[in-house]
């Protein structure tokens, strides 16, 4: 009967360390890359996705830039500048869970006439068109996340704002980190911005 005991308890301490280690590995830190790596590894295996507003409350909203990362790796930043506006993924304040791709603003912006308070309706895309770098290599990949991808999708035209349901097309432009002359110079010591060029996309953040 000792015997049965020592061999249940040792059998419970061996999976209670093989668990331990297993939580360990799975949320292991990201190894940092350098400028040149980084700036290379978003161009070659990310799309900058979709841009959204996600409701607070009935006054306020933040902004959402999706970075989708269709790499086995995962990116080294969860910080980035964008349309001068800081965006993080670390899951603090608004941001909802960390290292998903869904960088949230920092800042919280006020309902207006063209982004409008809509009850039913927490997170939608204001993004008419999704943007990856010719040197993108995941075309299969994000062909998939097209068709997998379902969200209220409204975005800015010259006529305004329009609504469109399903996948939004993709657009080759570009895609840069720009490590000066962007917001990052000012407000944080983060990697930089990603800076859009030699393209024509719409974001309807207003």
């Amino acid at each position: 009967m000792k015997n049965l005991v020592k061999i249940t308890v040792l059998a419970i301490l061996t999976s209670f360390v093989l668990y331990s280690c297993n939580k360990h590995n799975e949320f292991e830190p990201v190894s940092k890359m350098t400028e040149a790596e980084s700036v290379s590894f978003f161009k070659e295996n990310m799309s900058i996705f979709d841009a959204r507003v996600r409701t607070i409350n009935e006054s306020f909203f933040v902004k959402e830039l999706y970075l989708a990362n269709f790499s086995d790796r995962s990116w080294d930043k969860n910080e980035i500048g964008f349309d001068n506006t800081l965006f993080k993924d670390n899951g603090e304040g608004n941001d909802l869970v960390a290292n998903d791709g869904i960088f949230t603003s920092v800042e919280e912006f006020e309902f207006n006439n063209k982004i409008v308070y809509e009850k039913d309706i927490e997170v939608k895309s204001v993004m008419n068109e999704m943007i990856t770098s010719p040197e993108f290599k995941h075309a299969k990949k994000l062909n998939q996340l097209k068709a997998d991808y379902q969200i209220h999708t409204i975005y800015e035209t010259k006529d305004g704002l329009t609504g469109r349901d399903g996948p939004k097309a993709e657009l080759s432009c570009d895609v840069e980190i720009c490590s000066s002359g962007c917001i990052a110079d000012w407000i944080w010591d983060g990697f930089g911005c990603v800076c859009v060029s030699n393209c024509s996309f719409t974001i309807g953040w207003g």
